[in-house]
């Protein structure tokens, strides 16, 4: 509910020419580059495997540039809990109204007792679980976005893939589904992924996160 709020004004969105020309160019890049290909496909492997998922949810009728409407949430991925799918993160900060205590820091599932009470690997607070976030949600620019998701990149240890969904209008989702058909293209939400592996790459010779991540979002 509150990420249809934050985004009810981009709403009535329609398949427009502009979006079936983006969609075209996004399938276009993906036939020429095996690495945009390859961020259609779900991560299952590699030298490098993440322990988080930084999601970004986009809303209707996103821009290159913003500002969008955009549901954030972290998962730690299945692979670092045995299988059994992602598990959705909380985050150290009372999320009630006229309430600022907490670290922020990311509190994993495994560490919420069976009775809801919270433990802060960070600042070893113990808390109540029904007061924490599990995400953020608001209108932000491209340039926003980059700089929330390198703050969360470093504060879950610089290990971690980025996820981007879309609309079902959005360009990158019809593109997928021309791709790979509806169905797919519903359960992945036209994923757009920037893996852990990727990261370091592109960061090894000094290269500005928060830049490489704004190309990432705006690609």
């Amino acid at each position: 509910m509150a990420f249809q709020q934050a985004t009810m004004k981009l709403s009535g969105y329609e398949v427009t020419p502009e979006v079936r020309a983006r969609a075209d160019e996004l399938e276009r890049s993906a036939a020429a580059n095996p690495s945009s290909a390859e961020d259609l496909q779900v991560y299952q492997g590699g030298d490098i495997r993440a322990r988080w998922k930084i999601q970004v949810m986009f809303g209707p009728k996103r821009t290159l540039q913003g500002p969008n409407g955009i549901e954030l949430s972290i998962w730690e991925s299945a692979k670092h809990l045995h299988g059994g799918g992602d598990a959705l993160a909380f985050q150290c900060r009372d999320a009630r109204a006229g309430h600022s205590e907490g670290c922020g820091g990311i509190i994993p599932q495994d560490n919420v007792n069976k009775s809801g009470v919270a433990f802060c690997p960070n600042c070893q607070r113990t808390v109540d679980s029904n007061l924490l976030p599990t995400g953020r949600v608001g209108i932000f620019t491209s340039q926003q976005l980059a700089e929330i998701l390198v703050e969360w990149f470093y504060k879950l240890g610089s290990n971690a893939d980025i996820y981007l969904k879309y609309d079902q209008y959005d360009p990158r989702y019809r593109a997928m589904a021309r791709q790979r058909g509806e169905a797919e293209a519903r359960k992945l939400r036209g994923l757009h992924m920037y893996r852990l592996k990727n990261i370091l790459r592109d960061t090894a010779t000094g290269a500005d996160l928060t830049k490489r991540m704004k190309a990432f979002i705006t690609s």
